[in-house]
């Protein structure tokens, strides 16, 4: 074995490492946010997405992408402004639980998918364009950061929208 392979190795273990207690942590944050959304609705940085996903002009083409989704609010937001179909990806199987859950309660099932998984594992059969990527404060955490990044242009978005927390040392 190489040390290439060897920080191959490496590398893939720690990225899974971080992708089973983010599953822990995750399932558990969307459930708070799923009860802050239905009582106070978006942050003001996911308000700032959806905005300016409207201001391209183009809300209703194609499909939106929201990875790292957790509840799946800002799908729904989307979908509530025009999008004629999202889909939500997250690491953690019981935040797209409780995605699925919000999609039946608002009546979006038809036009909200949400896949659990790791976003650069996922194989995505898109038979639309893919019109927008959100990374709403994914990149800042996840070790694999880059690889997100080549998933995303790879799949060819008309916008690619990104956030990172402000206390963010990298910002």
């Amino acid at each position: 074995m190489t040390s290439t392979t060897r920080t191959a190795v490496t590398k893939n273990k720690r990225i899974q490492k971080y992708e089973e207690a983010a599953k822990k942590m995750f399932k558990k944050e969307a459930e708070r946010q799923a009860k802050a959304y239905k009582e106070k609705g978006l942050s003001s940085t996911a308000r700032l997405i959806i905005e300016r996903v409207k201001a391209t002009g183009t809300i209703d083409r194609g499909i939106h992408v929201d990875v790292g989704c957790g509840s799946g609010k800002i799908c729904f937001e989307l979908l509530k402004n025009g999008a004629r179909r999202t889909l939500g990806i997250d690491l953690a199987e019981g935040a797209i639980e409780k995605a699925r859950e919000l999609a039946e309660e608002f009546n979006f099932s038809s036009q909200a998918e949400f896949i659990a998984g790791s976003f650069i594992d996922v194989t995505l059969n898109l038979e639309e364009n893919v019109q927008s990527v959100i990374l709403h404060r994914v990149l800042c955490c996840h070790p694999n950061a880059k690889g997100i990044l080549e998933k995303t242009v790879s799949l060819r978005p008309e916008h690619i929208f990104i956030t990172l927390p402000t206390d963010n040392p990298i910002v």
